[in-house]
C-alpha cells in the first residue's frame, strides 16, 4: 500500500512538472508581450493610480481593509474555480501564479473599495453593489471571454453575479463590525 502511494505521488509530481513546462512554454510563446498581456498590465496599474488619486484619505484604513479582505477572498475563490475547472485564464500578467493578478489584485478590489467609499449607507451600497456585480458579471466577464483572456468551463455569469454581490455584503458587514469594535474599545479605554 505504501509503495503504491509513493508511486501515485511520483506520477502526480511528473504530471505537475509536465503541466508547469507546458504552461511556461505557452506563456512565453503566446502570452508575454501580446496585446492582451499589455492590456492586462494597463488594467492592473491604472486602477491603482486612479484609486490613489481619489481615495478618501480620512478613511483610508477602513477602505484598504475592505480591499485586502476582497483580495484574500477573490484569490481563494479564483484558485478554487481554476482548480475545479470551473473557469480558466488564457492570459495572465504573471505565469506562475494560480490566480489572475489583474482581476484579483486590481479590478475587483478597487471596484469594491470605490463602492464602499462612495456609498456609506446600506441601502445605497446594496444598489451600487448590484450594479457593479452586474457590470462585472455581464459586461467585463463576457468581454474577457471575447478577448480570449477568460474561459468559462463549468460556470455561468449569473453565478458570478451572486458571488460578487454576496461577497460585497459580507465584507461590508465585516469591516463595519471591526470598525465598531475599534470605536467601542477606544471609548472604553478613555472612560
Amino acid at each position: 500500500m505504501i509503495g503504491q502511494t509513493t508511486s501515485n505521488l511520483q506520477d502526480i509530481r511528473e504530471a505537475q512538472k509536465k503541466l508547469l513546462e507546458l504552461n511556461y512554454n505557452y506563456w512565453i510563446d503566446d502570452v508575454l508581450f501580446s496585446f492582451n498581456w499589455w492590456f492586462l498590465i494597463l488594467l492592473t496599474l491604472m486602477p491603482w493610480l486612479l484609486w490613489y488619486r481619489f481615495v478618501d484619505k480620512k478613511r483610508i484604513m477602513e477602505i484598504v481593509l475592505m480591499g485586502i479582505l476582497i483580495i484574500i477572498t477573490t484569490v481563494i475563490y479564483d484558485i478554487l474555480g481554476v482548480s475545479f475547472l470551473l473557469w480558466s485564464y488564457n492570459y495572465n500578467v504573471i505565469q506562475m501564479v494560480p490566480f489572475h493578478i489583474t482581476i484579483d489584485f486590481a479590478i475587483v478590489p478597487i471596484g469594491y473599495m470605490l463602492v464602499y467609499q462612495l456609498f456609506q449607507h446600506w441601502k445605497s451600497y446594496i444598489y451600487a453593489l448590484a450594479i457593479v456585480a452586474a457590470v462585472a458579471s455581464f459586461v467585463v466577464e463576457p468581454l474577457f471571454v471575447w478577448m480570449g483572456i477568460y474561459k468559462v468551463i463549468s460556470w455561468k455569469h449569473i453565478y458570478s453575479f451572486f458571488a460578487y454581490f454576496i461577497m460585497g455584503i459580507i465584507m461590508k458587514f465585516l469591516v463595519q463590525k471591526l470598525i465598531d469594535k475599534q470605536v467601542k474599545a477606544n471609548t472604553n479605554f478613555l472612560e
